[in-house]
């Protein structure tokens, strides 16, 4: 199987400790979801451009991110998105989780 990782700069070095034969990474720039706007073309552009190759997956390293990632399509590829809101959920490992560490401690109001 061939996997092309399109992620968040955030999670390089989580995500290389997989890195093996038959798994390629892409890695944007942090921050991205500040702006959403911008995160989308760059996140589609990198989609398009695996259409060219063969891949069995295309896996997304995001979750919503400011709704980033709405709409983004693959032509060719099947792609895998995860169900979390953002890298935290990612990092904790699922959104239940998050809410589960949220509810927890909860952010300081001012």
């Amino acid at each position: 199987m061939r996997y092309l990782v399109i992620s968040c700069g955030i999670m390089k070095d989580e995500l290389l400790r997989f890195q093996t034969e038959g798994i390629s990474f892409v890695f944007l720039e942090q921050s991205l979801h500040r702006t959403p706007q911008k995160m989308k073309p760059l996140i589609q552009d990198e989609i398009d451009k695996a259409d060219q190759q063969d891949w069995d997956y295309i896996i997304l390293s995001y979750g919503l991110c400011s709704n980033g990632i709405v709409g983004v399509k693959a032509h060719r590829h099947p792609i895998v998105i995860p169900r979390v809101h953002d890298c935290i959920g990612l990092f904790l490992g699922s959104p239940e989780k998050y809410l589960e560490e949220h509810k927890g401690n909860p952010e300081p109001t001012t």
